[in-house]
């Protein structure tokens, strides 16, 4: 499984945008978008695996401490009271150091999935910002023949032509 710091480290050398090629910057969207979506899926699909191993965990631990667990389960870890009230059982389960070991990488795989729907926003986001970043070019008459290609199959691009005014025809 991929780390945090492994996915801040990748989106630290991905976020980069070079200003001067807008082009390719526009053709690396879906390319990011699908690493980090790939990535997202694998640890959603983590988080729902550890989220059954704590149900089936709890289980266990309820039936340990209401005194129904397999006899030979207390022979190696034995308890010596029967909780018969569910606050009591309560605390016990929430005290419960394997519980919380498992709780633990729920929380974390929570955190990597609100860190990759960030990064999946941004990704989302920055075809406009290249499309924003290409018309302020335009604007200052700072145009490649490599840029005015993009322009021409980029269709955010055309419909800030017609928002800003410009004629397409005037650019060739």
């Amino acid at each position: 499984m991929i780390s945090l710091d492994e996915i801040q480290m990748m989106w630290k050398e991905d976020s980069e945008i070079n200003i001067d090629d807008l082009h390719n910057e526009s053709l690396k969207v879906p390319l990011l978008h699908s690493k980090y979506y790939e990535i997202y899926n694998n640890v959603s699909l983590l988080r729902k695996q550890a989220l059954i191993t704590f149900k089936t965990k709890k289980l266990g631990r309820s039936n340990y401490y209401n005194g129904k667990a397999d006899p030979e389960v207390y022979k190696d870890d034995p308890f010596p009271y029967k909780i018969r009230d569910k606050e009591t059982l309560t605390r016990y389960l929430e005290a419960d150091e394997e519980l919380n070991k498992v709780l633990l990488k729920i929380d974390y795989y929570d955190t990597i999935l609100k860190y990759l729907e960030e990064i999946i926003k941004m990704i989302s986001n920055r075809s406009h910002s290249t499309t924003i970043c290409t018309v302020q070019c335009i604007k200052s008459n700072d145009v490649t023949n490599k840029d005015l290609l993009c322009i021409v199959a980029h269709p955010p691009i055309l419909i800030c032509f017609v928002l800003f005014g410009f004629d397409l025809f005037c650019l060739f």
